[in-house]
């Protein structure tokens, strides 16, 4: 019985909890992705952020891509953070249905407990009108199992409402 719970230990020393839902081990490498659904229209712009722990994580930026976005700018290169906004007045994001918003890689530095979190800004539709419900969930993807939580099971989902 000590065997066993040295070597639960020895694992969790040598890996980094993210979002309380998925363990990585120190100098791993999991994907990070974003996705919108439920949006009552198409999406012409949007400004948001993705933040993370520099103490624990390392982004890769050149795997930073926009599966569904058209003339998207970001940048990668800030600490603890990355941005990104995008504006296609001619073709408009559909995220009626679960779309991939962003993905990303990160590479973990230490071990502990961290959280990849985001915030939209700004999204808004062909009539410059804020939309105001959508939902939004991610998946974390470390040795091809796929993460994802909504209260006991695996998916994480959270509807945002925004009023303004």
């Amino acid at each position: 019985l000590m065997i066993v719970a040295a070597t639960m230990s020895a694992n969790a020393a040598n890996e980094v909890t993210i979002n309380d839902s998925a363990n990585v081990a120190v100098g791993d490498t999991f994907t990070y992705s974003m996705f919108i659904s439920d949006a009552q229209s198409g999406i012409m712009g949007m400004q948001a952020y993705v933040f993370y722990d520099t103490d624990y994580l390392e982004i890769d930026t050149s795997s930073i891509s926009f599966e569904t976005l058209n003339g998207v700018i970001f940048n990668g290169n800030l600490d603890g953070y990355m941005t990104f906004n995008f504006s296609d007045i001619n073709n408009y994001a559909d995220f009626s249905s679960r779309s991939q918003l962003v993905s990303m890689n990160f590479k973990v530095k230490k071990a502990g407990n961290t959280n990849v979190r985001y915030f939209i800004k700004e999204m808004y539709d062909s009539n410059m009108v804020t939309l105001s419900a959508y939902t939004i969930t991610y998946d974390i993807v470390y040795n091809e199992k796929r993460i994802r939580r909504q209260g006991g099971s695996l998916w994480h989902r959270q509807k945002i409402i925004q009023k303004f």
